[in-house]
């Protein structure tokens, strides 16, 4: 390459051709050349033995000027630009031997920094096959990353495919490393971007949008992209072809009200699935039925594409055909019908020899092996935490106090694995979890299952219906598009919906080879039908109706529920803003029988100085210590003495009817009988209207139990080829319409029937005492299941209803029964239940049966409640808090002279790490009333606003003495600490929170205090981490931002290094002994508790731990970990 001439200092080229010279002014907008350089200084003279290639007649280029590179001498790298004539060169980009390609006009630019504007990349896997190697062209511009290609390397050179430009094959096959990039370079990243825009080819340019946009102006960006490309003469793809006919087909295209952008905001948002890689189209709002159903089509259709799109990937990376390249869209629509007769296809497996002429329903046979491999692979990544396992016959539990089943806890054995862990009910139900979310199915279906390896299993999945089913299909034999008809959908909705239970099945007995009977049962969405009736009956739209159906698949909403729930009502965070559980009645409700009358309202000052208001003496976040105006925040005492009880007995219905004895264990007058009060359940409505008000109507369509042995061998015989008679082989409730479609039936049973759950699963951990064996003692840190209790109301009422049992045994001798009953009063150890122990066992003792007695522990405390709200009205504050804190002062004494250690727990989580944290060895660990604990947050509270933090410290030092476990303690002390400005004592506070937090939101506040109490000691590099972590945690602070930049601005004016990276942060925080969340020491406490609750069949303390578990490791939204948690449902 020779030098360029120089007159007098200056470079001196002859002017170049006009059009050139305005394709390189265009050019200048793309490579953002400074305006200042005209187009002819990125020219040069070429020598004549330089290494260059230029392409005539390139398509698409029409200046006097020829594409080509430049081999640059001494270097790796060559230049990609034009030839105005052989020996003149315009250079437009430097592409190195590393597949990247620089927009730069310098020979021998420095690319170090540089960002590259089109990258050849090799694919993940690296599948070489017969030294093959493949990868895709990824071109970079203002919009992000855009695959526009893709690569096949081979002994004869290079191949690029799955290209826009209409390239010959000169062009595109058997070329060198370097011709391959320029073609690339020209035809994929430098021609598209002069046009204005990079567009995808195929189908990625959908799933691209889809990433990017909400998905129906993505949807219709694409169908304008596919039509603009034709029109250019480019290359359309048969999948994306394919892709624009399945959304015209599914309304994509259509003005659906309730679909529509609302001032560019649509209603539907795109998400996908990480296993399955299915999509699912989401709404925020309410949305007629008529726009759901729209939406579940075009969800539909985008999943039958991204089926065809992973067939066709795969093809390609095997090298067979058909690949996108070549399919037509007449071959995609024939695979997608047979991808449709058998799901079984491409559920688990694309990347499988596909033949679309050949529906090979045998393929599922494979699946209860597939479900076996499953079980043993995360058998082997998650190991049993007991390492002993015993014999598997042994009983669950060794000591019972309602007769018991052994007498000796020396023989408590393990019911859990077998020696690889399949037999784990943790690893069972963890599979099957795992297989439901990760078959790729084209229709959104619910699932839901509930398993015990002695009475079977039970799967219920709601049903595609015909609405959902192609409305088109190509004809081979008549070599054309047509339309099908509702006969014709409602038998494939019914072949489709019934093998896809067959599939279940397959994966249920695959799991656990003990089951021996798998139950399937198909229910309709309802939405089909309640738009038949909503035609009948009205036709105007009803709001709301659609709720239920939204969240059919969101089991993160009901994951807690009952006797799982966490007391606070599982809120988490900024402890100003948690002033009461969610779930105490308001001050002056009516309380134990005295008949108050409710308050009326409430003086607004006083509300403001409940909430916080007008108090702004903290240094930090003074939005912290004003309420946020939740619904529950309420003023101090506004609980009553049952409220403890009421905020126990949890929301769900069913559990509140469980739990009614308990509401009533601390009331005053309220008698303390075992078993009494019901909840009151809500009738429903028979009006037609009033069931479209409340969400669609599930219907069921099909229920059968299949038996292991005549199931797996009409499995390996027949497969998915018969599936009504597989199911009519079984006695299968199934009806089929007269267009063969399937029709309501009598549902038989349902998941939640007692067979399908272990015996006992569902009983909380207070409803009978039972003797761990020695692995789980260990795991949970207690030898009982009273060690992990933590509602003292369902302690006592429970050990009421056990002294009746005993009293009515004419079996046993009274000395004993008297003996059982104070084994049981002692072990709960609770005062009040002391007092009565003479009476209960006098009563055994001479035959006659236990007396139910008045609580009278509360009585003072809830009197002096009652006063203090008056006082509070009358304006005597001061003196309200006086009684207040006297009742409490009374109690706390009472706790303190009892034979144990008076405890607090939020939640079973709370309960386990407090055993394996805190508990002492032998250690009584008595519960105290919730109402005392919520007695010392109410003062705290109060006295804190009203006398200041100095006040309030020795009820938040309480709160921390009783709930050590608790983080919101921790948090709620470590806030008033940093208003009084002692910052050590905060830190350590802060510290403490940490440890035990089992909530990012808990660590993320917890963080957030640290970091302020370290900036006061000037130690800003852990205060700046702090700030880092709790914002990666998810820290929504309003002032962090500001006070982390404050931070940062005083480190720079100090010269004080402060940590850049999330890495560097977490370094910083361990090397001052600052427990990095979640790896923390609670995090494996609660997962390896999580898994023995599983096993050992305890449901309701597995769901929260499981809950944390969940939230310690990972996204709490995930959806496998939401399916294995519905399964702990009753």
């Amino acid at each position: 390459m020779a030098a360029q001439s120089r007159r007098g200092g200056e470079t001196t080229v002859a002017a170049l051709p006009q059009p050139l010279e305005h394709a390189l002014r265009a050019l200048r907008a793309v490579f953002r050349w400074s305006d200042d350089v005209a187009p002819d200084a990125q020219t040069y003279r070429v020598g004549a033995f330089a290494r260059r290639h230029m392409f005539d007649g390139f398509p698409g280029e029409r200046h006097d000027a020829t594409p080509g590179w430049l081999q640059i001498p001494g270097t790796r790298t060559f230049a990609i630009g034009l030839f105005v004539r052989h020996d003149r060169f315009v250079q437009l980009a430097l592409a190195d031997d590393r597949g990247r390609v620089f927009a730069t006009g310098e020979p021998r630019a420095d690319l170090q920094g540089r960002e590259p504007r089109l990258v050849f990349d090799a694919d993940a896997a690296r599948g070489r096959r017969d030294g093959v190697r493949r990868g895709t062209i990824t071109a970079f511009d203002a919009g992000g990353d855009v695959v526009v290609g893709r690569w096949t390397k081979t002994r004869s050179g290079y191949t690029l495919g799955s290209m826009r430009a209409a390239l010959p094959d000169a062009l595109r096959t058997g070329l060198g490393y370097r011709d391959a990039v320029t073609v690339a370079f020209f035809a994929a990243y430098l021609q598209p971007r002069l046009r204005g825009r990079l567009i995808p080819f195929g189908s990625d340019d959908l799933t691209w949008r889809l990433s990017r946009q909400a998905p129906l102006s993505a949807i219709r960006t694409s169908v304008r992209d596919e039509e603009e490309t034709r029109m250019l003469g480019m290359h359309v793809s048969g999948l994306e072809e394919y892709a624009m006919r399945l959304m015209r087909e599914s309304g994509a295209l259509d003005d659906v009200p309730g679909l529509l952008p609302d001032h560019g905001a649509e209603p539907m948002h795109t998400l996908r699935s990480p296993y399955s890689g299915c999509y699912f189209l989401t709404w925020d709002t309410s949305m007629p039925f008529d726009a759901a159903l729209t939406s579940l089509k075009i969800e539909g259709s985008l999943n039958r594409m991204a089926a065809l799109r992973a067939w066709l990937d795969a093809n390609a990376a095997r090298g067979d055909g058909p690949t996108e390249d070549a399919a037509s869209a007449a071959q995609l629509a024939l695979a997608d019908r047979t991808f449709l007769e058998n799901p079984a296809l491409v559920a688990f497996d694309a990347s499988r020899d596909v033949d679309p002429d050949d529906a090979d329903f045998g393929v599922v046979a494979g699946f209860p092996a597939l479900a076996e491999l499953t079980a043993q692979a995360l058998a082997m990544q998650y190991p049993d935490p007991v390492h002993t396992r015993p014999e598997h016959d042994a009983p669950l539990f060794a000591e019972d106090l309602h007769g018991g089943v052994a007498d000796d806890a020396d023989d408590a054995h393990d019911d859990g694995a077998a020696g690889d862990g399949r037999r784990s009910a943790w690893v069972v139900r963890q599979t099957l979890a795992r297989l439901i979310r990760s078959m790729r199915l084209p229709y959104r279906f619910d699932c839901d299952f509930r398993l015990d390896p002695d009475g079977g299993a039970a799967l219920e999945f709601t049903a595609a219906g015909l609405a959902l089913m192609p409305r088109g299909v190509y004809d081979a034999g008549r070599g054309q598009w047509t339309k099908t008809d509702a006969a014709w959908r409602a038998r494939m909705s019914a072949r489709y919906n019934l093998r896809v239970g067959i599939m279940l099945a397959a994966l249920a007995f695959g799991v656990d080879e003990r089951l021996d009977e798998v139950a399937i049962r198909i229910d309709s969405l309802g939405l089909e039908e309640a738009i038949a009736e909503q035609d009948d009956v009205i036709r105007s739209t009803i709001s709301d109706a659609l709720n239920a159906f939204e969240h059919l698949g969101d089991a993160g909403r009901e994951h807690l529920g009952g006797k799982s729930d966490p007391k606070d009502g599982d809120r988490h965070g900024n402890p100003t803003r948690i002033m009461t559980p969610p779930n105490m009645p308001p001050m002056g409700a009516p309380r134990d029988g005295r008949g108050e009358e409710p308050a009326s309202g409430g003086d607004d000052d006083f509300d403001a100085l409940m909430r916080g208001g007008g108090i702004d003496e903290v240094t930090f976040a003074l939005d912290d210590i004003h309420g946020d105006g939740h619904d529950g925040d309420v003023p101090p005492f506004a609980a009553t003495r049952g409220a403890d009880a009421a905020a126990d007995a949890g929301v769900g219905g069913d559990d509140g009817a469980e739990n009614g004895a308990a509401q009533n264990a601390d009331g005053a007058d309220g008698s303390m009988e075992a078993g009494d009060g019901e909840a009151p359940s809500a009738s429903s409505g028979d009006d037609a209207i009033e069931r479209l008000r409340q969400g669609p109507t599930m219907r069921t369509l099909t229920t059968v139990v299949f038996t292991r042995a005549m199931f797996l061998e009409r499995l390996s015989r027949d497969g998915l080829a018969d599936p009504v008679g597989t199911y009519r082989m079984f006695g299968a409730a199934l009806a089929l319409d007269d267009d063969g479609g399937l029709g309501p039936v009598d549902p038989g049973f349902s998941i939640s029937d007692a067979r399908f759950s272990p015996q006992g699963a569902q009983d909380a951990p207070e409803e009978h005492n039972r003797r761990l064996d020695a692995g789980a003692a260990h795991v949970l840190g207690a030898d009982d299941t009273f060690g992990l209790a933590i509602q003292r109301d369902d302690l006592i009422s429970n050990a009421l209803a056990c002294f009746h049992t005993l009293a009515a045994d004419a079996r046993m001798p009274s000395a004993l029964k008297a003996q059982r009953a104070m084994d049981v009063i002692e072990r709960i150890g609770d005062p009040e239940l002391l007092t009565h122990a003479t009476d209960v066992t006098s009563a055994l003792i001479d035959g006659d049966d236990t007396p139910d007695f008045t609580s009278t522990l509360l009585r003072d405390l809830d009197d002096a409640r009652l006063k203090a709200r008056d006082l509070f009205f009358s304006g005597q504050p001061r003196q309200a808090l006086a009684g207040v804190e006297q009742a409490v002062a009374a109690l706390d004494d009472m706790y303190r002279d009892i034979d144990g250690v008076p405890r607090y727990f939020n939640s079973y989580a709370d309960r386990v790490v407090y055993n394996r944290l805190f508990a002492l060895p032998d250690e009584h660990t008595v519960l105290i009333p919730d109402t005392l604990f919520y007695a010392h947050l109410e003062l705290a509270d109060a006295l804190g606003q009203i006398e200041g933090p100095e006040a309030a410290l020795r009820h938040l030092n309480a709160l921390v003495s009783y709930a050590p476990s608790y983080a919101l303690t921790h948090l709620k002390l470590a806030v008033q600490l940093a208003q009084n400005e002692d910052w050590d004592s905060a830190r350590a506070a802060c510290l403490n929170a940490l440890r035990v937090s089992l909530d990012r939101s808990d660590a993320a506040y917890a963080y957030y205090r640290l970091a302020q109490a370290a900036w006061m000691h000037d130690e800003f590099d852990v205060a700046y981490a702090a700030y880092m972590l709790s914002g990666a945690i998810g820290d929504d602070t309003a002032t962090r931002e500001t006070e982390m930049n404050e931070v940062r601005a005083r480190a720079l004016s100090q010269c004080i290094r402060l940590p850049m990276t999330l890495q560097e942060a977490t370094a910083t925080l361990e090397a001052h002994d600052v427990p990095v969340w979640p790896r923390t020491e609670v995090a494996p406490i609660v997962l390896d508790a999580a898994r023995v609750c599983v096993d050992r069949a305890m449901f309701v303390p597995a769901r929260t731990l499981a809950v944390a578990a969940m939230r310690l490791v990972g996204d709490d939204t995930d959806a496998v970990q939401l399916q294995f948690l519905r399964s702990l449902n009753a």
